[in-house]
């Protein structure tokens, strides 16, 4: 197999595996007073100075301080120096690349900009802090905490009423009011203050905006990040839509590249490229407070990314020649007119810098240019490097700013066929996107024309766009490849099993326990789905549970199947241990009386599943007696979705209906009682309902009112075609019918290039659905299918330090998780293993072991 080598990922490093509790950065930023450090406690990434005589309160008044990238050691002093003096607990950031993430426009909004935190005793104290403080910081400027109101005019002291230090226990996200009342410490980005608390000033003057009032109505937000935001807005004079770009002070890359800085860059670009057809017009620009604005002329149609996705090749059956020539005409007139607009904005000097699928607009076959804030003019000493990961490989650096801007556009070319190129984050070498595509070129029948101008634009470091331009103006879409691109040789099924067992054997061995790399860094250890209990178990690997991993146990506020305590007991189930699980469901009696979810992810049928599967297990039918209380539940939740005809219901296996219905079809299982028979078949009837006739077979919407269609098994129809197979294993009542709408359903996740390989959102999931087939239809086709798309997820294979990985769902990094990583592939293999193993078959007999 044409794999790529140690050389090729040198550059790879631990950037690319997330775990659940976060490495710890390295300090760099530190107080002045040394002696202090004593009494200090360091964090993943911040310092806490514990330095009141009381104990902090549950809840109360917080003061958070902010700063910009030429002030925040000035600030620390001061304020560290004053929390000294006068015994005042804090924390700041310690890390300057944490600290300065959070000043750039990709930052958390809820975050941003908190530098330090300030915990006052009481509210007394509280207002003597800000008075005290302001006279020393009112000068300094900082970016505005969104989630914090203003202390009268310092750009860096805000304030918020919110918890401190709760317990843990089911309260920890809520704030207790004087009556006893529960009220959710929100997180949204903007400044909140519950009616049990008086406002510690007299209200403030809000200054109402007044131009932008004026002259706009604003409807909605395209997009909205820390540096500002993109809206659609009304025009009322113009009596039209336009486009209103916002930037904040104080947010950047640095002291002088700020987000204003930016957008007054894209003004400048755009003037000098008012007579473009390829660009929107400028149709104002203004000041309201401190914020900076341009309206810009408002462009119909979808970005590239969307167009790509929803009319692009790999959406569309690879049999539907007819549609597949017409999809491939659209394109070439797009990438015509994309090339055009490129050798236009050369000709006027100006380089696009940051060219992504994001950034175009496509309307038809017309294309514009939306985003100019990172252009630059190319007889200036450029001041930044704008690129988008995915967009470019190791190589741009060596290139001319007018020849970087060809390699992105052969990455955005290619990313019309393939959202391979996300794998440039993992390798930027481009190897692993270059084989996906090419494999999709010659699956898809791709015209051969359009690989050679993206290896072109990619490979040829002084190629000329109007030779390019020209090549594919005059072409005809012919689809013949000689032998330049070739099939790949796939490995051993049971080798690919062994390899990624010792790649989770490595991590074990590495940590001397169980701490895996995962996709779901937010998540619990003990998950089912993203923590260790099935990394370990997929790689043969015991787990012992100690006492203090109950105690860490019963501390989770989540009794979910898939982040919480009922995982865990399925997972304790899965490998017979049933002593001392008590504690755990007595944790899950008492919780589970505020669960209304009825999913399998995190609401009462993946309860209900942990509950059957233990009973399975372990026959102790007090399980089964909890699982049959539990549907009384369910059902009339159900009752209640079915009169609300499904409007905008999820209908996925993990989070909807199907999942639903899949329960039902368990629990007949072991109570023998035809209503539930009869409910799971009423369930799946009303999501095919939902059902999409497509070129061959059906596709199934993610929720009932959406136009999003997924093959997938977490939400699509990977999901129930597992679920009507198990249906089907005991009922006959609509037997014919059924297996109508199973084949069309199998046919319509028919597909090789899913974007990803994971096992809910990719192919290994569609595998596995084949597997089903297999074994209820009898027909090898389906193992044929099976086997096809593990040697399509090879393709996205990545050696790494002797181990092989596999990339998550968004390609950008590398977890071992069941959900979204290797476990769950690992699953899948084993699965087609012990399939082609128990009985003779032509298929066995094709392959290499």
């Amino acid at each position: 197999m044409n794999n790529l080598n140690e050389r090729d990922l040198s550059q790879m490093n631990d950037s690319f595996f997330y775990y659940s509790q976060n490495n710890k950065t390295e300090k760099n930023i530190y107080i002045k007073n040394s002696f202090m450090k004593d009494v200090s406690c360091d964090y993943n990434f911040f310092t806490q100075f514990d330095l009141s005589l009381k104990p902090l309160p549950r809840q109360g008044w917080k003061i958070h301080i902010s700063c910009y990238y030429d002030n925040y050691q000035d600030i620390l002093n001061i304020v560290s120096d004053y929390c000294f003096r006068n015994k005042i607990t804090f924390k700041y950031i310690n890390n300057t690349n944490i600290l300065f993430s959070l000043l750039e426009k990709s930052a958390n909004r809820f975050s941003a900009g908190k530098y330090i935190t300030i915990y006052p005793d009481d509210e007394k104290s509280f207002k003597y802090i800000l008075e005290s403080l302001y006279d020393e910081l009112k000068l300094f400027n900082g970016p505005y905490i969104l989630t914090d109101k203003r202390y009268l005019d310092a750009k860096v002291i805000y304030y918020r009423y919110g918890l401190i230090n709760p317990q843990s226990d089911s309260y920890q996200d809520y704030l207790i009011g004087p009556d006893g009342e529960t009220i959710k410490d929100l997180k949204d980005c903007y400044y909140f203050q519950p009616d049990f608390v008086t406002p510690p000033f007299s209200e403030e003057l809000i200054q109402e905006p007044k131009y932008l009032s004026k002259k706009y109505l604003v409807e909605s937000a395209i997009n909205i990040n820390n540096s500002g935001g993109i809206y659609i807005a009304y025009a009322k004079e113009m009596h039209k839509k336009v486009v209103l770009k916002e930037a904040r002070p104080y947010v950047g890359i640095s002291e002088e590249l700020t987000s204003i800085y930016f957008r007054k860059n894209e003004k400048r670009n755009l003037g000098i490229l008012a007579s473009s057809p390829y660009t929107p017009n400028i149709i104002d620009e203004f000041w309201e407070w401190e914020h900076y604005y341009i309206a810009l002329e408002y462009i119909e149609g979808i970005n590239f990314s969307d167009y790509a996705a929803s009319a692009g090749p790999a959406v569309m059956h690879k049999e539907n020649k007819q549609e597949l020539i017409h999809c491939y005409k659209k394109i070439k007139e797009i990438f015509i007119n994309i090339l055009k607009a490129v050798i236009e904005f050369h000709k006027s000097e100006i380089v696009l810098g940051d060219i992504s699928s994001d950034n175009i607009i496509v309307n038809n076959t017309s294309i514009t240019f939306i985003d100019l804030e990172d252009a630059q003019l190319i007889d200036k000493k450029p001041q930044f490097n704008a690129k988008t990961v995915g967009f470019y490989n190791e190589g741009i650096d060596e290139l001319s700013l007018k020849n970087q801007d060809k390699q992105k556009l052969g990455y955005l070319f290619l990313n019309m066929f393939s959202n391979s190129n996300k794998l440039l984050y993992l390798d930027r070498t481009g190897g692993m996107t270059d084989r996906i595509f090419q494999s999709f070129a010659i699956e898809y029948q791709v015209p051969k024309i359009f690989v050679e101008i993206i290896n072109l634009l990619i490979k040829s470091k002084n190629i000329e766009l109007e030779y390019v331009l020209k090549l594919l103006e005059n072409d005809n879409l012919k689809v013949t490849y000689d032998n330049a691109i070739k099939k790949e040789i796939y490995p051993c099924l049971s080798e690919e099993i062994n390899s990624l067992k010792n790649t989770i054997q490595y991590h074990y061995n590495k940590h001397s326990k169980a701490f895996y790399p995962i996709n779901s860094p937010e998540k619990n250890d003990y998950s089912l789905l993203y923590g260790y209990p099935l990394i370990s178990l997929m790689g043969g690997i015991h787990i012992s549970e100690e006492n203090h991993m109950k105690d860490q146990i019963l501390k989770i506020n989540d009794i979910s199947l898939a982040n919480g305590i009922s995982g865990y007991l399925f997972y304790k189930s899965l490998i017979g241990q049933f002593k001392d699980i008590e504690s755990y469901i007595k944790k899950i009696d008492n919780e589970i009386k505020h669960l209304s979810d009825i999913n399998i992810r995190n609401g009462l049928c993946g309860i209900g599943i942990t509950y059957l599967h233990m009973y399975k297990k372990s026959q102790d039918k007090s399980f089964l007696t909890k699982a049959i209380d539990l549907e009384k539940r369910i059902q009339k939740l159900v009752i209640s979705e079915l009169e609300k005809d499904l409007i905008g219901i999820n209908l996925g296996l993990l989070d909807g209906l199907t999942g639903v219905a899949y329960f039902y079809t368990y629990l007949y299982e072991f109570t023998l009682e035809t209503k539930y028979l009869v409910l799971s078949e009423s369930l799946i009837k009303k999501i095919l309902s939902h059902k999409k006739n497509i070129f061959k077979g059906i596709s199934l919407p993610i929720k009932s009112n959406s136009n999003v269609f997924s093959p997938y098994l977490a939400n699509g129809g990977a999901g129930l075609v597992k679920t009507i197979i198990r249906h089907l294993n005991y009922s006959t009542a609509s037997k014919d019918v059924f297996e109508k709408y199973l084949l069309l359903l199998l046919d319509g996740i028919d597909s090789k290039f899913a974007s990803n390989p994971s096992y809910f959102y990719g192919l290994a999931g569609i595998g596995d659905a084949f597997l089903d087939a297999y074994h209820y239809f009898n027909n090898e086709l389906y193992l044929q299918k099976a086997y096809e798309i593990f040697q399509s997820i090879q393709l996205f294979k990545v050696p790494f330090e002797g181990n092989h990985y596999y990339p998550g769902v968004d390609l950008l990094n590398l977890g071992l998780d069941f959900e979204k990583g290797l476990a769950g592939i690992l699953y899948f293999y084993k699965k087609l293993n012990q399939t082609m193993k128990s009985k003779d078959n032509s298929l066995l007999q094709n392959t290499s072991c």
